[in-house]
């Protein structure tokens, strides 16, 4: 099923993540596809508040993996993009779509050998003005939860 969603601050985009979170559940991999700057992290920010975290969740892109622990699992941000051409053994695939993980992979065609096929998808447009449109794809029944 596709499903687009159009937010016009950073806020609607941080309720969309709370949204999902309150929907998905541990095993979940969602992979954040996006220009930079097009909301990603944003995004990341309200799926971990939605979750309980208090942390501050800020980009990985130098880290490439951040673990954030809730009350119902641990959130597992990923950022790919410094892994393009990379062979690289992070162990990765102890984490994405494991049970008691919840996994949001920026750039994730850099380790599209680790995406499962039943991986929600989030393509994120940057159309100005803190305007995004988010093209959801991914099960019925998680993106009929999904409003704004």
């Amino acid at each position: 099923m596709r499903k687009d969603i159009v937010t016009s601050s950073e806020e609607e985009t941080k309720e969309i993540g709370r949204q999902f979170a309150a929907v998905c559940k541990t095993g979940s991999v969602l992979c954040l596809y996006g220009d930079l700057g097009s909301g990603k992290t944003t995004f990341v920010k309200g799926f971990a508040e939605g979750l309980g975290i208090t942390k501050e969740v800020t980009s990985p892109t130098f880290n490439i993996m951040c673990l954030y622990e809730c009350e119902k699992g641990v959130l597992v941000h990923i950022d790919a993009y410094r892994l393009y051409e990379q062979q690289i053994e992070l162990g990765l695939d102890e984490f994405i779509g494991e049970d008691g993980t919840y996994s949001l992979i920026e750039w994730p065609k850099y380790i599209d050998e680790f995406i499962p096929i039943t991986a929600l998808e989030i393509e994120f447009v940057n159309l100005g003005n803190d305007i995004r449109e988010l093209k959801l794809k991914g099960p019925e029944r998680v993106l009929d939860k999904i409003n704004l």
